[in-house]
Parts: C-alpha cells; structure tokens; sequence
C-alpha cells in the first residue's frame, strides 16, 4: 500500500532492445578468424597436422568470442534506468539524470536521450523501422513517467550506519520483528516490500529492505528476485543477490556494497 493507502501501480515489465552491432568490431572478428584459419598454414609443415588443428579451433573461438563479447548489444529498460551491454558502447543510464528521450534524425534512426549530466546518449536499434523506433521511444517514456510518479518515500531505519553486516542484519531481524530500542523504529513489512522496490532508492536501503524482509516475509525470495529483474543498475543487482540466499554471506553483502559506494563516487 502507497503512504494514502491505495494499492501501488504495477510495475512495468523489463524489455531487451536489440542495437546495431558495431561495426568495426564484427569485421575485427572476422579477420581474427581468417587470420588465424590461414596463418597456420604456412606452419603446416613445421607444426604439424595435429598442431595445425588445435591452431584452427583456437582461432574459431577466439573469433566467436570478439563476435559475442562486442556484437550482440543491446539496451535493457528497466524499473530504475537504461542499461547498455554486450558491445563497445556500455553503461547504465539513470532514469533521475533523464531530461527527456525522443527520435534521434541525425544520422542514422536512433534513440536519443539527453541527461543532466553526461550530454546526449544516442542508441541506435537493430530495426531501422521508425515505427519501431518510435515504439523503443514510447517504452522508455513509459518507465522515466513511472519512475517520476513512483511512491518515493524514505523508509527509516534501513540504513548500515557504519555497523558491520552482522550487526546491521540483526537489528534490521529485531525492527522488522516489532523489537524496537530507543534508537530503532519498528519496520512495516508493506515499508519494507515498498522500500526493496523503489527504484530510485539508495542501494543501502534496498538491501536494508531485502536483509528485513527474510525475517518477516515467507515471500521474501519472489520479492527479491522481482527487484533484481526489474533493476538496470549493475551495482544494486550485484548487491541484491547475496540476499536471495538460504544463508547470507555477510563479506559478499559487504563487497557488494563498498563497489556500489566507489562506482557511485567515480
């Protein structure tokens, strides 16, 4: 329920956008494999037919995986953001550094995407159709109008502190619980689903949330997981793992955190 006691909105669900393969990193891949196909034949004699295959099949994978790693990107619209991934151009777009996105006609048909602080962002989709591109652009105004008119309120008591995770985890057990000391408010479990949820929410507190919500919530598991899918930032889905499991590592939580904390400050 929403602070005036309405049921929140749904979530709108995560989308995949296929881009425009990088160019200059396919024809990479595919000189590395011709190279490395032709090459060893000059070496036939010398190396022999077995090390002449092992060569072949070496070059193969070493082509497929410049191939993978950088022609296959895509953008993935989320709760929280726009993720760039799987070519050159990577990264994650925070929906609270968005001015406004529209159609992109210089050039080619892209998406672009001005922010506050890093400047225009254009994307260019694999379909080169401005209806779909138009579609790409609807998608995204959808999640940056959510994301603007999302229940945003700040959820006390989740935040570390300074506490070691253990410490931190047992009184989140203890507020979650109702067991509340002078300096720990007790936490509802809907301010705690609210608080996991909340895309726009410092990493901290999501966690805070999600380490709470095991102690009270038999549905912890599918709640947690549901935040995860829809988050585009790296760093809060990194986070939010370690909590999903049977036993919670304390030093993972801790790393995932501190890497959150220096990707943030960079």
């Amino acid at each position: 329920m929403t602070g005036d006691g309405r049921s929140p909105p749904a979530a709108l669900p995560s989308a995949a956008v296929p881009l425009r393969a990088d160019v200059a990193w396919t024809w990479l891949g595919l000189a590395t494999f011709l190279i490395t196909m032709v090459a060893p034949f000059g070496l036939a004699r010398a190396i022999g037919p077995l090390s002449l295959l092992v060569a072949m099949v070496a070059g193969v994978a070493l082509a497929g995986a410049v191939i993978f790693a950088f022609g296959r990107p895509q953008m993935v619209i989320a709760a929280d953001g726009i993720r760039v991934e799987g070519g050159i151009q990577r990264g994650f777009v925070p929906y609270e550094e968005v001015v406004r996105v529209s159609r992109a006609e210089r050039g080619h048909l892209g998406v672009e995407i001005i922010t506050s602080s890093r400047g225009p962002v254009v994307l260019h989709p694999r379909s080169r159709s401005a209806a779909d591109v138009d579609e790409v652009v609807s998608r995204i105004q959808a999640h940056l109008d959510a994301f603007r008119a999302r229940d945003a309120g700040h959820v006390p008591g989740l935040e570390r502190r300074g506490r070691s995770v253990a410490v931190w985890r047992a009184d989140l057990a203890q507020a979650a619980a109702g067991h509340t000391t002078f300096r720990e408010a007790s936490l509802a479990t809907d301010d705690l689903a609210r608080a996991l949820a909340d895309p726009g929410a410092p990493i901290e507190q999501r966690v805070g949330a999600a380490l709470a919500l095991r102690e009270v919530d038999a549905a912890y598991q599918e709640k947690i997981h549901a935040a995860i899918e829809a988050t585009a930032d790296p760093r809060v889905r990194v986070a939010l793992v370690p909590t999903l499991e049977p036993e919670v590592d304390d030093d993972a939580v801790d790393a995932a955190l501190r890497e959150g904390a220096r990707a943030r400050a960079g």
